[in-house]
């Protein structure tokens, strides 16, 4: 796993999981050994349980950017394991009948799963005392992407809207090619620049950087 920022209480760790390497994210309490974590693919449910023992470790929540199967395909296993899911409700067809997802050339069957918390614009949450998540609905990609902004250490996972020098497909059920681009210009771009993204898949990349080189999204 790839360390993003680690401070004496706090870690948030990065590790590209399941057949398309969906980036992962591990948001980790140190001191209370209480973590988080950022979309759930293929494999990442096996992942969690060899790194992060429910012996050592309590689980609490598992934020979601949007429903296709590369990012939800084993939420279930962890709302088994208590975590409270975080999902944009947009994309609630996809968690509750994730068979739809055939469409998208998927062949493996997926357990649906109950989202328990919706997550709405702008919504802040306090993941652990004195870490805060603040909650950025960006659709385009699919109607109920969400990207989750950690304003106090400038990083935000972004999901499948942005991409180092790209954007998300929008030619997948529900998706809409303008509105993802608003979504960057109004949304992600008013971040401040030094704000490290996440994307779904691929390389880390800043603001900035995408502001000025994004070839699809100029600011």
């Amino acid at each position: 796993m790839k360390t993003l920022f680690s401070d004496e209480r706090f870690r948030l760790c990065l590790e590209p999981i399941g057949p398309l390497e969906t980036n992962v994210g591990f948001i980790l309490d140190q001191k209370a050994h209480r973590l988080a974590v950022v979309d759930a693919p293929p494999n990442s449910w096996d992942f969690f349980q060899k790194h992060f023992p429910p012996s050592e470790w309590t689980l609490t929540q598992l934020f979601l950017t949007h429903g296709h199967w590369d990012h939800m395909a084993d939420a279930s296993h962890f709302a088994d394991a208590q975590a409270l899911l975080w999902a944009g409700e947009r994309d609630a067809l996809f968690f509750q009948h994730p068979e739809i997802m055939g469409a998208f050339g998927l062949k493996s069957p997926i357990i649906p799963c109950q989202v328990e918390h919706w997550a709405e614009e702008g919504e802040c949450c306090e993941v652990f005392p004195s870490l805060s998540l603040r909650a950025l609905h960006v659709p385009g990609h699919s109607p109920g992407s969400f990207a989750y902004v950690f304003p106090q250490i400038l990083l935000a996972f972004v999901g499948d809207t942005l991409f180092a020098g790209g954007i998300g497909r929008s030619d997948l059920p529900g998706g809409d090619g303008e509105r993802l681009l608003r979504s960057v210009r109004e949304q992600l771009y008013t971040l401040p620049d030094e704000t490290r993204i996440i994307p779904g898949h691929g390389p880390l990349s800043s603001i900035l950087r995408e502001k000025r080189h994004n070839p699809h999204v100029r600011a």
